[in-house]
C-alpha cells in the first residue's frame, strides 16, 4: 500500500507508466511490523534507528536501490570477461607523503577495485610512486608502453595543492623536450594529441597556469591537470583526457549524454566516448529511480523540466555531470565555493549573478539536489528541499543530515547515501568499452 500511494503520489492516478515494485517474502511474520504509520522490517541494519516514514524513503532503502544497479552491471561485464582473455588496469598513487584523508580514500576506493575486479574477471595492479610529478609522469609512460594494459587509472587528487607556477612551467617545458626527442617511441597520434592544445608559456595569464584550451577557456592549474592529458584516451578508464574535455563535451554536447552505452551516434570512431565513472553513476542511479527521468523520451530530452542541482565543480565529477544531465534536458544549477553556473542544453552556460541566485534558490527549485562537498562543516538544511526530491550524497562526508531527512515532513524525499558500488561497476563497464573498441582482436 506505501508503494501505491507513493505510485499516485509521483505519477498521478491517471498514469500509464509502469513502477518496479519490490516484493519480499518473509518466513517469519515478526519481521514485518507496521506501527502507526512507519515501516520498519528488522532485517534492516541499526534497526532502531531505520525506519521508512509513509512519505520518505531512509538510507536503507536508498542504498539497496545503489546495490542493485551497481549487481546489475557487473552482471552485464561478467558476461564479456567469461569470453575474453585477462583484462588489465593499472592504477597508480603516490606514496611516501604525509598521510592525511586523501590518501586513505585513494587505498580505500583501490581496495573496492581490487575486490570487485578479483569476482569479475579482471586483473588490477596498484602502482604506489614516490610523490614526486616527474614519477607520477614517468609511471604514466610505463603504463602506455606495456601491451597488456588495457586501462590506466591514476588515483586522484595526488598533487591538490596548486604548485608554484615556475616550477609547473619547468616541468611542462622539460616534458615537452622529452616527448618531442622520443616521439618515435610512442603510439601513433599520441605526441600530437598530448601537446595539440598546450601553447607557449607567453601565452601564460598571471597564476592562472598555461593554456590547457583555448577553445574553452580552461587552464592548467595543478599538476594533476597535466596527467589526465597525458592518458591517452584508448587508456582513458575515466574519460578525463582532453579528447573528452575539450572535442566531445564542449564542441559535440550532444554526443556527451548517457546511451546506457559508452558510444555515441552510429557508434562512428569520432562519436566513441567514456564518461567519468562517478558521474556517470550519478546519471544511472537517476534513470533507475528519479521520477521525472522519462525513459520513453528521445535522448537529449529524458530530464525535459527537471531542474538539478550540483554542488561540486570539480574536473572530475561535477563539470562532467553538469553537462552529461543538461544535454538529456535538465536545467542544472552547478555550485562551487565562487560561483553558480546554469548548464543547459546544447553545451550553454550561464553565469548565475550572486544578488539573484543563491545556493538555497537553487536548492528550492530542484527536484535532484547531488552534493560531493569533503567538508564536514559543510550541510543542506532539509528545509530546503521540495516535495518528492531524489538527494544524492557523494561525499565520503555527510552534506545533509540523515536523521532529518527521516523526521521531516516533507513527502518523497529520496535519499541515496553513497554511490562507490556504481562507480566501481561502471569502471569495470568502461575498462570492457575500452577493450572491445581499442585491444579485441575481434
Amino acid at each position: 500500500e506505501i508503494q501505491n500511494q507513493r505510485q499516485r503520489r509521483h505519477f498521478g492516478t491517471g498514469t500509464s507508466r509502469p513502477r518496479r515494485v519490490c516484493l519480499t517474502i518473509l518466513d517469519d511474520p515478526n519481521k514485518l511490523k507496521l506501527d502507526q504509520g512507519r515501516y520498519k522490517s528488522s532485517s534492516a541494519p541499526n534497526d532502531a534507528d531505520h525506519y521508512r516514514h509513509p512519505h520518505n524513503q531512509n538510507e536503507w532503502e536508498g542504498s539497496q536501490i545503489v546495490a542493485d544497479l551497481a549487481a546489475q552491471i557487473r552482471e552485464s561485464v561478467r558476461s564479456y570477461t567469461r569470453q575474453s582473455r585477462s583484462i588489465k588496469l593499472v592504477g597508480i598513487t603516490t606514496s611516501g607523503a604525509k598521510q592525511g584523508l586523501v590518501d586513505e580514500d585513494a587505498e580505500a576506493y583501490s581496495e573496492h577495485i581490487a575486490n570487485n575486479f578479483l569476482e569479475d574477471g579482471f586483473s588490477y595492479d596498484l602502482w604506489r610512486v614516490p610523490a614526486d610529478p616527474q614519477k607520477v609522469e614517468d609511471a604514466i609512460f610505463r603504463a602506455e608502453e606495456i601491451l597488456g594494459v588495457h586501462g590506466v587509472l591514476v588515483l586522484y587528487p595526488i598533487f591538490k595543492k596548486v604548485p608554484n607556477i615556475h616550477k609547473l612551467s619547468s616541468f611542462l617545458d622539460h616534458t615537452r623536450m622529452n616527448v618531442e626527442s622520443n616521439i618515435g617511441s610512442l603510439a601513433p597520434g599520441q605526441g600530437t594529441q598530448m601537446f595539440s592544445s598546450t601553447v607557449d608559456p607567453t601565452d601564460w595569464i598571471g597564476k592562472r597556469g598555461p593554456y590547457k584550451n583555448k577553445t574553452t577557456g580552461v587552464y592548467y592549474k595543478t599538476f594533476d591537470d597535466y596527467f589526465r592529458d597525458m592518458i591517452p584516451a584508448s587508456l582513458d578508464v575515466e574519460g578525463l583526457c582532453n579528447s573528452y574535455n575539450e572535442r566531445i563535451m564542449s564542441k559535440f554536447s550532444h554526443l556527451y549524454v548517457n546511451r546506457n552505452d559508452a558510444t555515441g551516434g552510429d557508434g562512428n570512431e569520432d562519436e566513441f566516448v567514456i564518461f567519468p565513472c562517478t558521474a556517470l553513476a550519478v546519471a544511472r542511479i537517476l534513470e533507475s529511480c528519479h521520477w521525472a527521468y522519462n525513459a520513453e523520451a528521445p535522448t537529449g530530452q529524458r530530464l525535459k523540466g527537471c531542474v538539478i542541482t550540483i554542488v561540486n565543480r570539480s574536473e572530475i565529477f561535477g563539470r562532467p555531470l553538469a553537462a552529461m544531465l543538461a544535454n538529456d534536458g535538465a536545467t542544472v544549477y552547478s555550485v562551487d565555493i565562487e560561483s553558480i553556473l546554469m548548464f543547459s542544453e546544447g553545451g550553454r552556460t550561464q553565469r548565475c549573478k550572486e544578488s539573484e541566485m543563491s545556493i538555497e534558490d537553487c536548492v528550492r527549485q530542484s527536484s535532484v539536489v547531488v552534493s560531493a562537498v569533503p567538508n564536514d562543516s559543510f550541510h543542506i538544511p532539509v528545509e530546503w528541499l521540495q516535495e518528492n526530491t531524489t538527494v544524492l550524497n557523494v561525499a565520503r562526508e555527510k552534506n545533509i543530515d540523515e536523521d532529518d531527512i527521516r523526521r521531516t515532513e516533507t513527502p518523497g524525499i529520496l535519499y541515496i547515501p553513497q554511490v562507490g558500488q556504481v562507480t566501481v561497476a561502471l569502471l569495470e563497464h568502461n575498462l570492457v568499452q575500452l577493450h572491445r573498441r581499442y585491444h579485441s582482436s575481434s
